[in-house]
């Protein structure tokens, strides 16, 4: 028997069986494939906006903004297709392109989107 008993989280109407938000690490770790794993085992699964282009071309030349645009929505839903869980999007406020990827975000329908500030030194 567990005796450590964590509280419910609540987002919302957003109620995950396990009250953990896996980090949103970006430059190719939160991808589908982890995020998907997290959402399945109850908890909330993170996929990370930042350099999906860069991960998802590596060794091609690419327009590096279209290239996460598309990587992003792609991520999605490839995340979508291996889970019925809770999918979130981190995305840094401090990117130049932070509105467009937070419109990708409700266009792909994720569920929850974590805004932060970024790098810090």
């Amino acid at each position: 028997m567990n005796k450590f008993k964590m509280p419910e989280l609540r987002i919302g109407d957003l109620v995950p069986k396990i009250p953990i938000i896996q980090g949103g690490m970006g430059l190719g770790i939160s991808l589908s494939g982890l995020a998907a794993a997290v959402a399945n085992e109850g908890a909330i699964g993170i996929i990370s906006s930042v350099g999906i282009g860069l991960v998802r071309n590596r060794g091609k030349k690419v327009d590096f903004h279209n290239s996460n645009m598309d990587g992003l929505r792609q991520e999605i839903r490839e995340a979508r297709a291996k889970t019925d869980g809770i999918i979130g999007l981190n995305i840094m406020v401090a990117l130049t392109d932070f509105l467009e990827l937070v419109e990708i975000g409700f266009e792909e329908e994720v569920d929850v989107i974590f805004m932060g500030a970024g790098f810090t030194n």
